[in-house]
């Protein structure tokens, strides 16, 4: 019986999670943001201005000049903002923010469902990290961008946003 009881509860606090799992991709941008952070802690502690410069042209390579593909990333709901016909909607995970930017009148719809702590999946081409400053952009790293899916964990099928309106 005890055996039986184990296994119950182990079910139960797996299947009743409340975290959603980020996947690989996620994970490993988190982790080169997090080795970023530390390389340039060690750039600007060397004095070294080429060390330094070093290190700023492989930030630049690695968060601001990229348009990086993402599929299903994980944030948590914080908010929406409307202005005109665009929807803005903030997403966190961690120390990381992202801005979701819809135009499209049925993703806009979709999006009036969701509520603050909802886990929200989006894809889509990441863009730059849009913070003025290199240490505002290792220590809280934002992204505004068009997503091309968003959708709750519950509804993996979610919504497209169209293309033709992006």
């Amino acid at each position: 019986m005890n055996k039986l009881n184990i296994l119950l509860l182990s079910f139960l606090l797996t299947a009743c999670g409340n975290s959603t799992t980020e996947p690989k991709e996620q994970q490993e941008f988190k982790s080169l943001i997090s080795s970023l952070s530390n390389e340039y802690k060690t750039a600007k502690n060397s004095d070294n201005d080429l060390e330094i410069k070093d290190f700023e042209n492989k930030f630049k390579k690695e968060l601001k000049d990229t348009n990086r593909a993402v599929s299903s990333w994980v944030g948590s709901f914080v908010s929406s903002t409307l202005n005109n016909d665009k929807l803005t909607i903030e997403l966190s995970n961690g120390d990381q923010t992202y801005y979701l930017i819809l135009v499209d009148p049925k993703v806009i719809e979709y999006s009036k469902k969701f509520k603050k702590d909802d886990q929200i999946l989006f894809s889509g081409n990441l863009g730059n990290e849009s913070s003025l400053t290199i240490n505002g952009a290792l220590s809280e790293p934002e992204f505004r961008f068009y997503p091309t899916k968003i959708s709750t964990v519950d509804d993996k099928d979610g919504i497209i946003q169209s293309q033709k309106i992006i």
